[in-house]
């Protein structure tokens, strides 16, 4: 049974993102070829699964490193969205794998916007990309890419050591990476189908790693310090700074005063 078979025979009939699923062993990235397919029309739940990127990507135009071992995939969404879901969208995958990892006994914690950590260390990012069409300038669709740790690196660059680990090395649990490719792909069709109803948000929140904590966030374009209270229902992250003002965050990145 081909790889693609295998994760089709774990999906529920009703599960509508991984009717088509392409599998490579090894791509430059995922989410690279799913927009260029999503521009020349595949259609919505169509999945790119990779054992090996050679030039993953993450969000601000960063590097995702992505080895042999590692869970790789894009799914191309084709919803009634507009660019102001890409951020909730964003949280729909990362609930989707905290949900798929809550299935093995992993409680992870989701950092906003797009990362998961265990252990204080992130062991998933996920990029959301859109395409919008030539003509009317509405959104054409949306690659949502997700790239999860499951073993350990033996080639983890040095730098990586202290800010990144897997799943294998954090819990001695070796995963499937076809199990959790299904698993992810079920909870992220039903949080997508239920995006407007903010099913994701609960989970979103209540796992955040985010909250709670001192952050560094760019404020009317200068660096502030503040404290991370709560999320919109958009998924901005709702800070608060030394004099009790709030302000709501929906781009960049809110940097930890540790890091």
């Amino acid at each position: 049974m081909t790889v693609p078979e295998t994760i089709q025979k774990l999906l529920p009939e009703c599960c509508g993102i991984g009717k088509q699923i392409l599998y490579f062993q090894e791509i430059d990235s995922t989410n690279r070829l799913a927009k260029e397919l999503a521009a020349q029309g595949a259609v919505h739940g169509t999945v790119l699964l990779a054992d090996r990127q050679s030039a993953g990507r993450g969000r601000l135009g960063k590097t995702f490193h992505s080895p042999i071992g590692g869970l790789y995939l894009s799914a191309i969404l084709r919803p009634n969205f507009t660019a102001a879901d890409m951020m909730s969208v964003t949280a729909c995958a990362a609930a989707a794998v905290y949900s798929a990892l809550e299935e093995y006994g992993i409680s992870a914690k989701i950092k906003w916007v797009n990362d998961l950590f265990l252990h204080d260390r992130k062991i998933c990012g996920i990029l959301c990309e859109g395409g919008f069409h030539p003509q009317s300038g509405k959104l054409d669709y949306l690659v949502i890419g997700i790239g999860l740790n499951l073993q350990k690196d033996a080639f983890l660059p040095q730098e990586l050591h202290n800010i990144v680990t897997d799943i294998e090395t954090e819990t001695g649990l070796k995963i499937d990476r076809n199990d959790a490719a299904a698993a992810i792909l079920r909870h992220l069709d039903r949080y997508i189908k239920e995006i407007h109803d903010k099913t994701f948000l609960r989970v979103y929140t209540e796992n955040s790693y985010t909250l709670g904590k001192r952050v560094i966030v760019t404020h009317h374009g200068v660096e502030r310090e503040a404290l991370a209270v709560g999320y919109t229902q958009d998924c901005g992250l709702i800070v608060r700074f030394s004099d009790n003002s709030e302000d709501v965050v929906t781009t960049g990145t809110a940097r930890f005063i540790s890091e």
